[in-house]
């Protein structure tokens, strides 16, 4: 699927339809990309792909070497002040259910322009977060840590 976003990330039409998906009469429009992925009847496959494409579409900086995005946010948090000043929207972030981390990640990832992703990693981490708190504590380590 990243390999697929990262050959479209320069078609203006679906880079822009799923940037606008976070709004819930518009995340429609993505399903006829989304189908190429998931089978968008189950809510967990077309919650977590959705929040992939559309921060993958807002922020298109990609890295397998990437940190893990516990670390990669505590970079953000390091050059707004640092974590102290960023904890509690941290603290919401791994303490949300997986709509509402879906919901909320493209909006901290607009604000990690500079700031390399892993989308794989991050795919993996949603895919399970509502199974296991692995994903919440391996963040929680590389945040904290």
């Amino acid at each position: 699927m990243i390999e697929d976003l990262e050959k479209s990330k320069d078609d203006p039409v679906m880079m822009s339809i799923f940037r606008r998906a976070t709004s819930r009469t518009l995340e429609h429009r993505a399903y006829r990309y989304l189908v190429r992925w998931v089978n968008i009847t189950y809510d967990r496959d077309r919650i977590v792909m959705l929040c992939i494409a559309t921060c993958y579409a807002i922020h298109k900086n990609h890295s397998e070497k990437a940190l893990s995005l516990g670390a990669s946010l505590k970079l953000l948090a390091n050059s707004r002040g640092g974590t102290d000043s960023f904890s509690s929207r941290f603290m919401r972030v791994i303490g949300y259910d997986l709509e509402a981390v879906c919901h909320y990640l493209p909006i901290l990832i607009q604000s990690m322009r500079d700031i390399e992703i892993n989308f794989e990693h991050l795919f993996k981490d949603l895919w399970y977060w509502e199974n296991n708190d692995i994903a919440r504590r391996a963040w929680s380590q590389d945040y904290w840590g």
